[in-house]
């Protein structure tokens, strides 16, 4: 059992999804953990990256829509364009090109 979407193959654990974003929050200079909805107090409206709506959504249901995921696709692959090839590299890039079609489309990808 784990974090799938609609109209993608790319896929974690729940807690691998967590840790993926733990270090896309790292790299923006946060501390996931410290933020609201993960036992913290950090405000999201405080957060001015493009990656933030990525960051604090529901893991397993609601849905990104073609503005948020726009701003989300550039955003995730300057992100992750140094990172060592891996799983989450592999998925990242995998939701990435997902996205890049649902934007085409006018889809909202689903968190299931």
């Amino acid at each position: 059992m784990g974090l799938e979407f609609t109209n993608s193959s790319a896929y974690w654990s729940y807690s691998g999804f967590h840790s993926f974003r733990t270090r896309l929050a790292k790299e923006i200079g946060i501390d996931l953990n410290s933020m609201e909805g993960f036992d913290g107090n950090g405000k999201w409206e405080d957060v001015k990256d493009p990656i933030a709506p990525f960051l604090y959504h529901e893991d397993c249901e609601g849905r990104l829509y073609m503005k948020e995921m726009k701003a989300i696709v550039p955003r995730l692959k300057e992100l992750v364009k140094f990172w060592e090839d891996g799983h989450d590299k592999k998925m990242c890039m995998q939701l990435v090109k997902d996205m890049t079609k649902l934007i085409k489309t006018k889809k909202p990808l689903e968190f299931c």
